[in-house]
């Protein structure tokens, strides 16, 4: 599928009320995945990262995501901290 230059599938993040799930305490002013590699420029759909997954180990968060459509990649080592 191909698609406008411009148009780029990212992904962001953003924080709930534990209490109250339907206020947003805060979110990420920019992307914290887009797409940047060779498997997320180019494949069946051009620019597009699909985070499915994420956990915070010793401070750190692991992101799970989709690349070339067929296979899973972990991005490990994003400070969580810093966004």
């Amino acid at each position: 599928m191909e698609l406008a230059p411009e148009h780029v599938y990212s992904a962001g993040a953003f924080l709930l009320d534990i209490k109250e799930p339907h206020k947003i305490l805060g979110r990420t002013k920019a992307p914290l995945l887009a797409p940047e590699e060779d498997y997320e420029t180019k494949g069946d759909v051009n620019n597009v990262v699909f985070p499915t997954g994420a956990c915070i180990l010793d401070n750190e968060l692991f992101v799970v995501l989709m690349v070339l459509q067929i296979r899973s990649a972990v991005l490990p080592r994003l400070n969580y901290k810093r966004y």
